[in-house]
C-alpha cells in the first residue's frame, strides 16, 4: 500500500472511531433533552439534573443518601416532585400506593393482606402490649448495665446504639425468629438489595452490573435468608399462644390450607426486614439529633419528669 493509501486509511479509521464516540455520547444527551423537555412527566418540578437521568439517583441510592436527598427536594419543591425520569415522589401519605411487599398480583395481595392483617388488629395490638414492654425494659437494662460497669462508671459507656435498637425490634417481631447471626447478616442483605435493584434500571447491561456485585455482598445476602428460614420455620412448627403477631396468622392458616409455607417464607423475610428495619432507622435518627441538640434533650427531659413520677407510670397506655 502507497503513502496515499495509508493516509485514506489513517484518516477512515480516525472518521470511524469519531463516529462511533459521537454516537455514544448523542444517545444520553438526546435522551437528557427528551426527558427535560418532551416526556410526560416534563411539567412536574424537581432537580433538574434528577429528571435528566437517573445516574444520580443510582448513586445516591449506593451510597445511602436517597433518603436525605429525597427530604431535601421536598422541602424545596413541595408535596410532590419529579426524582427520576419516569417516576415521582410524593411526600404526603394521602398519595402513596397501597402495597402489600413486592406483589404486582392483585389476587395474591388480596390473600396475604388478609391473613396478615389479623395480627395487626387493635385486639392482637393489645395482646402484644405485655410482650413491648419486656423488651423494652430488657433493653434499658442492657444499656445501664454497659453504662455502669467498672470501666465505664466514670465517662461512661460507648455502644453500638443501632445493634441494640435492631435486637430490640427484632426481639419484639417475635423472639423464635431472631438470633444474633441473622441481625449480623441484616445490613448485608440491605445493601444486596440495594446493589441488586440498580442493573435493573438498565436491562442492558444487568448481566454486568451483577457480576461486579462483591460476592461477600452475596454470601451475606443467602446467609441471612438461611437463618430467616431457619427461624420462620421453627416459629411455625412451635405450639404456643405466645402474645406476638404470627400467633394470630397461624391461627387463621390452619395447615397452611390459605397460605403455602413457602409463600410464608418469602413474605415474612421481607416483614422481618421492613418492620424491623425501619423502626430501628427512626430510632436510631431521633437518639441521634437529640444527643446533637442539648435544647431539645433537655425539653424532652423535663417533659417526661414533669408527667412521670416514677418509671413504672411509663406504659404503651399513658404515652399513646
Amino acid at each position: 500500500m502507497n503513502h496515499e493509501g495509508q493516509v485514506r486509511l489513517r484518516d477512515s479509521m480516525v472518521l470511524q472511531i469519531i463516529t462511533a464516540f459521537g454516537t455514544l455520547l448523542a444517545y444520553p444527551a438526546t435522551q437528557a433533552i427528551y426527558n427535560l423537555y418532551f416526556h410526560p412527566l416534563s411539567k412536574f418540578p424537581g432537580p433538574k439534573l434528577y429528571a435528566a437521568s437517573r445516574l444520580p439517583f443510582i448513586y445516591c441510592l449506593l451510597t445511602g443518601k436517597l433518603t436525605q436527598r429525597e427530604r431535601e427536594f421536598h422541602k424545596k419543591y413541595g408535596d410532590f416532585l419529579r426524582l427520576t425520569p419516569d417516576e415521582v415522589s410524593f411526600a404526603t401519605p394521602n398519595n402513596q400506593a397501597d402495597n402489600l411487599i413486592t406483589t404486582s398480583d392483585k389476587k395474591f395481595h388480596a390473600r396475604v393482606r388478609g391473613l396478615i392483617s389479623h395480627s395487626f388488629t387493635e385486639d392482637s395490638l393489645r395482646t402484644q402490649r405485655p410482650l413491648i414492654i419486656h423488651h423494652a425494659d430488657m433493653l434499658l437494662s442492657q444499656l445501664v448495665r454497659q453504662a455502669t460497669t467498672p470501666n465505664h462508671q466514670a465517662k461512661g459507656a460507648r455502644v453500638n446504639l443501632t445493634d441494640w435498637l435492631n435486637f430490640f425490634t427484632m426481639d419484639i417481631i417475635g423472639s423464635p425468629l431472631v438470633t444474633l447471626k441473622l441481625v449480623r447478616t441484616l445490613f448485608s442483605y440491605l445493601k444486596g438489595m440495594s446493589l441488586a435493584a440498580t442493573p435493573r434500571y438498565y436491562p442492558t447491561t444487568e448481566f454486568l452490573f451483577n457480576k461486579l456485585i462483591p460476592k461477600s455482598v452475596i454470601e451475606g445476602q443467602k446467609r441471612h435468608t438461611h437463618y430467616a428460614n431457619l427461624r420462620i420455620n421453627r416459629r411455625l412448627d412451635i405450639k404456643t399462644n405466645r402474645p406476638d403477631f404470627i400467633t394470630p396468622f397461624i391461627r387463621n392458616n390452619v395447615n397452611f390450607e390459605n397460605m403455602s409455607r413457602d409463600e410464608i417464607l418469602s413474605t415474612f423475610n421481607f416483614i422481618i426486614v421492613g418492620s424491623s428495619e425501619t423502626t430501628t432507622t427512626t430510632f436510631t435518627g431521633i437518639f441521634n439529633h437529640l444527643s446533637k441538640n442539648n435544647q431539645v434533650l433537655n425539653r424532652l427531659y423535663n417533659q417526661i419528669r414533669s408527667k412521670y413520677n416514677r418509671e413504672e407510670d411509663i406504659t404503651i397506655d399513658s404515652t399513646s
